[in-house]
């Protein structure tokens, strides 16, 4: 059963969605009866649970509150309320400052352990060190969650990034960090740094890609053996090719303003 999926057609008696993928193969469009299964995902980074008290020992929880009244409002009912504001506030109703909230890791038996935030290390010129590469061909077992761009802040920094783009793509590999947090949080990411390299156009890019989950095929085809009958259907463009449709000539100007 797929998570969040409550339809009761052929999602819950096949275990995926049927559909009929069209693609082209030497220019002649197809149309292929498939299954869309959704993949066997595994986290690669410790999301613990986290459970909050006061210095007292009492539990803490985050409630919102009545901006005029300073009363407790239900769950997913804000929405009636003109404004409102969250707080932190223990099992006797007390408003608790973060300050003085103790941060607890629920362990696998259960007990509780003392624990922090981890501290953010995007910005502020902090380190993220790169640890041994990952062959490209493994990048597309990890769901990428964000992606950003890594630039040179000066002339230095954009040959040293070039060098390191260089020596990825000869290697056919991305580069791995092992920590990334955005925010000072209990959230981390595993960071897939990406070489682009167009020497058409002279640049170059590297891309910070971050995830949490390996993502696994749970139903693998063999490969086949001999050609397969082809279904003939009417060709289809895509969206990227129908966006280059529409772009606009750049026009060329000569001397003289002709």
């Amino acid at each position: 059963m797929v998570e969040g999926v409550t339809e009761v057609g052929d999602v819950v008696k096949t275990g995926g969605w049927n559909n009929k993928l069209v693609f082209q193969i030497n220019g002649v469009s197809v149309a292929s009866s498939v299954k869309i299964i959704p993949l066997k995902a595994e986290k690669i980074i410790d999301v613990p649970t986290i459970v909050m008290k006061d210095r007292t020992g009492s539990l803490v929880r985050s409630v919102s509150i009545d901006a005029a009244t300073g009363k407790v409002i239900g769950e997913g009912i804000e929405a009636g309320y003109s404004k409102f504001n969250r707080v932190m506030m223990n099992e006797r109703d007390e408003v608790v400052s973060k300050e003085d909230i103790v941060y607890f890791k629920v362990k696998k038996d259960g007990s509780l352990e003392e624990t922090v935030k981890f501290q953010r290390n995007i910005g502020s010129e902090a380190e993220l060190i790169l640890s041994d590469p990952l062959p490209e061909s493994e990048a597309n077992k990890y769901l990428i969650e964000n992606t950003y761009e890594v630039s040179g802040k000066d002339d230095t920094s954009s040959r040293q990034l070039f060098m390191l783009a260089k020596q990825l793509k000869e290697d056919d590999a991305v580069g791995v960090i092992d920590n990334v947090t955005l925010t000072t949080s209990f959230k981390q990411y595993a960071g897939l740094v990406f070489p682009i390299i167009n020497s058409k156009d002279d640049k170059f890019s590297l891309l910070l890609k971050l995830t949490q989950t390996m993502i696994e095929p749970i139903k693998p085809m063999a490969i086949p053996h001999g050609e397969a009958p082809v279904v003939r259907v009417a060709a289809a463009r895509s969206i990227i090719q129908r966006g280059k449709d529409k772009e606009v000539p750049v026009k060329q100007h000569t001397r003289g303003g002709k």
